[in-house]
This record gives C-alpha cells, structure tokens and sequence, in this order.
C-alpha cells in the first residue's frame, strides 16, 4: 500500500469510528441511558444529553505517570 493510499484509509477509518461513536451517543440518547467513557484510566458514567463528543485525551507512549 503507497503511503497516500495509507493515509486516505486511515482518515477513511477515523471517520467511521466517529459516526459510529455519534450513532451509540444518539441511541443512548433515545433510550435515556448513560455512556460510560474512560477518564484517567477509570470508568466513568456519561449523561448522553451533555455529551458532545466523547474523547480521551491522548497519553504519551512509553512513560508512566
């Protein structure tokens, strides 16, 4: 695979990781239950209905807090 056909379909797939992250948000939202997301490491329950996005900040690979 040539390196622009790479990033294309690493763009392609990021993509579709959010809509389908949007889709469970919607029907979480319709349904009236929580999300549950990982911060610091740790689960945490969501409201669906403050939520935006859902995103973990990156952590740095190879160094321990």
């Amino acid at each position: 695979m040539k390196k622009t056909e790479s990033r294309k379909f690493a763009k392609n797939a990021e993509r579709a990781l959010q809509d389908a992250v949007a889709d469970v948000i919607e029907e979480h939202r319709k349904a009236g239950k929580t999300i549950v997301v990982a911060r610091d490491g740790k689960p945490v329950k969501v409201d669906p209905d403050t939520v935006r996005t859902v995103r973990e900040d990156r952590a740095p690979y190879g160094k321990n807090k």
